[in-house]
Parts: C-alpha cells; structure tokens; sequence
C-alpha cells in the first residue's frame, strides 16, 4: 500500500483508537461520571473525557480534512475548553 497522507492520518487514528479502546477496558468497574481529585487539580470524569475523544475525531477527522462533520448538538458540550453542560 502506499504510504499517502490520508494513509498515514488513518493509521495514526487507528491506533490511538486502539489504545482509548484498551485502556477505557481496563475501567469497568470505575464510576463513569466521578470527578477526580489530584493533588488539588479536580479532573475530568471518564464520561467527559469520553465525549470529548467524540468531539475530536469529528473535528480532527472530519471539519480538518475538510469534510462535513456529523452534527450531534450535544457534541460541541464537550469541545476545547467546554465543561459538558
């Protein structure tokens, strides 16, 4: 195969999706929607970090390359610098 831009955008998404997909696994048992705390730096819950990767693979992939992106009204809830509300 040869190796084009579009070759290369897709393995890379292909594997950061593998790597979400295996560490996501690992957190059944987890509460999806707890914030943490670390060291006084409140964090975002496993639900928000999860719609924002959404909200990134439709901009990243979509609006970047110039296609037309999916339009789900709560997705922009979770963009940069949004708190999911």
């Amino acid at each position: 195969m040869q190796h084009t831009e579009a070759n290369l955008l897709a393995d890379t998404f292909e594997m950061a999706h593998g790597l979400v997909r295996y560490y996501t696994s690992n957190l059944k048992n987890a509460d999806p929607l707890k914030e943490w705390d670390v060291n006084g730096q409140k964090l975002n819950s496993i639900a928000w970090l999860t719609a924002h990767l959404c909200w990134s693979e439709n901009f990243l992939l979509l609006t970047a390359t110039g296609g037309t992106p999916v339009n789900f009204p709560w997705l922009n809830h979770y963009a940069l610098g949004c708190d999911g509300t």
